[in-house]
């Protein structure tokens, strides 16, 4: 609960002290919306599978920085599953991850708002994960008998990261091209890291105009 407690005053804090920061007019405040597959690897016990999922991502851009640049929070909800199979023991590693990091975000040019006049962006943030994770190896020696070797599931937590570019590819159409990792706390053998590419909707880019790609 603690760190929940201090992610709320730290967004506070922040949202205080950035809202006077504006070159002129009334200070931006909007919801933007992201979604799209991604790819890594999750290593929860010895093995390493890759996973397979897909982001969803609200976020409120609350803090402006300028006239193109601010600061938004956002939660990239990520569920993934994997399954891997290893060895002429048939050993198969498998399960699913689900995690709900809150993420707070310094977004530059293309996409730090709605309207971009840039083709060009890019977003470097921090925050914390809460990961719902099942996870089973199991050994097939053969036959049709299963040995389990380990099955593990529960609630786990610790710091998240996550940074990339943003790509104007139409006009109101652009792509985010995503990094990101976390680690738990609670479970020190649980790391999740991985790439995505999500879709920002709602771009409205009527034209870039003289802002080009920078």
């Amino acid at each position: 609960m603690r760190y929940i407690t201090s992610i709320i005053v730290l967004v506070l804090l922040v949202s205080n002290s950035f809202s006077q920061v504006r070159t002129s007019g009334k200070q931006k405040k909007e919801w933007a919306f992201q979604m799209g597959p991604t790819i890594g690897i999750i290593d929860g016990r010895t093995l390493s599978p890759t996973i397979y999922g897909l982001i969803i991502q609200p976020k409120y851009i609350f803090g402006q920085l300028g006239r193109e640049n601010s600061v938004s929070i956002g939660m990239p909800l990520t569920a993934v599953m994997f399954k891997q199979k290893l060895g002429a023991d048939s050993v198969v590693n498998g399960g699913y991850s689900v995690n709900l990091p809150i993420v707070m975000d310094f977004n530059f040019y293309h996409g730090a708002f709605k309207r971009p006049k840039r083709r060009l962006g890019a977003f470097l943030g921090a925050g914390w994960n809460f990961n719902i994770m099942s996870f089973t190896t199991a050994r097939y020696p053969g036959d049709d008998t299963r040995d389990v070797d380990a099955n593990y599931s529960g609630l786990n937590h610790g710091p998240y990261f996550n940074g990339g570019v943003r790509i104007g590819i139409a006009k109101g159409a652009s792509i985010d091209i995503r990094g990101y990792g976390t680690m738990s706390l609670s479970n020190p053998s649980l790391m999740v890291a991985g790439v995505a590419i999500l879709y920002n909707f709602g771009m409205k880019a009527k034209s870039y105009g003289k802002g080009g790609w920078f």
